[in-house]
C-alpha cells in the first residue's frame, strides 16, 4: 500500500513518470537487499531504546521499516522521512 501511496503522491506532485518509477525502483531495489542482508538496516531498539524487532533502512528520504521473522524479511512500511514516523509505526502495533 505505502508504494503505490508513494507513486501516486509523486504523479499528484507532477513528478514525471520516468523519475517516479526511478524511485519506486530504488526502493525495491533497497529492499532486495535486505534477503542477502537482513541485518543491514538499524535496530529501532538500538536507536531509541523501544522494546521492538523493527528495523529501518533509508534510501533517499524514504524509510524502509522491516522485521526478520524466522528468516524471512517482512516490510512493515515505507514512509517519507519528512513525516511523523514513530507515530505511523507504533500506532499500529
Amino acid at each position: 500500500m505505502d508504494i503505490q501511496s508513494i507513486f501516486e503522491y509523486l504523479n499528484v506532485m507532477r513528478v514525471n513518470k520516468g523519475n517516479a518509477e526511478k524511485i519506486i525502483g530504488d526502493i525495491y531495489r533497497t529492499c532486495d537487499l535486505l534477503k542477502t542482508n537482513p541485518l543491514l538496516g538499524v535496530s529501532i531498539t538500538a536507536m531509541t531504546g523501544r522494546d521492538t524487532d523493527y528495523r529501518y533502512i533509508v534510501k533517499g528520504r524514504y524509510l524502509i521499516f522491516y522485521r526478520v521473522e524466522n528468516r524471512t524479511i517482512k516490510v512493515v512500511r515505507v514512509i517519507d522521512g519528512r513525516r511523523d514516523y514513530a507515530t505511523l509505526i507504533f500506532d499500529e502495533e
